[in-house]
């Protein structure tokens, strides 16, 4: 959340979420940011990769546009990776690769609902794949890659780069359950 004025806090929209973290993002050798996808309304969906480790993790918050806590935890771990001299940041980018979407329920976060602007709750959204948001989670989970290169998603519904960034070998690892953590 963001201080809009004394003991006052808002939840950002997009717009505002990347005006408060774009700048720290986008300075930072370690972070990069790209295009996910668009919302309905065409609202950019952003993702953002840390890491060269070969143990690859997908975060997104806010497919609920009424549920900002993970967004702002996020913007606090973008704070932490970019400007950071622990060691522990070390350890973790050549151990991880990891790819955030901070916000992906965009039109939601901007009416503060749960629901997307089509009025579907993109957690129910995961067989029939009608929301452009879903699309972009579902390839980010991997279930949308195949083949040799493990990766058949599409500019329109990746953005250039983020299959590369994003699909997982296997494809079908969301389904797994794990409890592994980095030492």
């Amino acid at each position: 959340m963001l201080l809009n004025e004394p003991g006052w806090w808002v939840e950002p929209s997009n717009a505002q979420l990347w005006s408060a973290v774009g700048a720290r993002v986008g300075e930072s050798s370690r972070l990069e940011r790209m295009e996910a996808g668009r919302s309905v309304e065409g609202r950019p969906i952003y993702a953002v990769r840390f890491g060269h480790g070969p143990m690859r993790v997908l975060l997104w918050s806010q497919m609920h546009g009424d549920e900002p806590t993970a967004t702002m935890a996020i913007a606090d771990i973008f704070t932490f990776l970019a400007a950071s001299s622990d060691p522990l940041v070390e350890r973790l980018d050549s151990r991880l690769t990891v790819v955030f979407v901070p916000m992906l329920n965009p039109d939601g976060a901007e009416r503060f609902q749960r629901r997307n602007v089509m009025g579907i709750d993109i957690n129910r959204d995961a067989r029939e794949l009608v929301t452009p948001e879903g699309q972009d989670a579902e390839v980010g989970a991997g279930r949308h890659s195949g083949g040799s290169s493990g990766s058949t998603c599409t500019t329109r519904t990746c953005g250039p780069g983020w299959a590369e960034a994003a699909v997982w070998r296997p494809s079908r690892c969301w389904r797994r359950r794990t409890t592994k953590s980095v030492p």
